[in-house]
């Protein structure tokens, strides 16, 4: 993602990255008409992770006043929100080895997970 950033960094353009937005989308998200029968457990498993990672997000406005700040404050390039900051943290930090594992596990992508292995990242007031 840098390579194209460094491109158009005459434009200022920067990247906000939330990991999830609590919002109504996922009400009204399409789901496979067709659904094979072996995969109905990790498929389970999967949008219980969805549905509390969306749940237990940040509200728009958070995102919205991150625009904000992006605008008006410093220029950096990426701007993560929330667990998305944790998430963009360890990847950048963790050999993929020691970072797949805790990524599959916050998804609930084996059997024995149970997800949100990641939690938020605090915030200090």
């Amino acid at each position: 993602m840098e390579s194209p950033a460094a491109a158009i960094a005459p434009a200022s353009a920067r990247l906000i990255e939330p990991h999830y937005t609590r919002t109504n989308l996922d009400r009204s998200a399409a789901q496979a008409e067709g659904r094979i029968d072996a995969y109905a457990p990790q498929r389970h498993r999967t949008a219980a992770v969805i549905t509390h990672s969306a749940n237990t997000a940040p509200e728009p406005k958070v995102v919205a006043e991150e625009v904000l700040r992006s605008i008006e404050g410093p220029y950096r390039m990426r701007r993560p929100i929330g667990r998305a900051a944790l998430l963009s943290r360890l990847r950048r930090l963790l050999p993929a080895r020691l970072f797949e594992p805790g990524l599959r596990k916050a998804f609930a992508l084996d059997p024995s997970s149970r997800g949100a292995a990641l939690t938020e990242p605090r915030t200090h007031p």
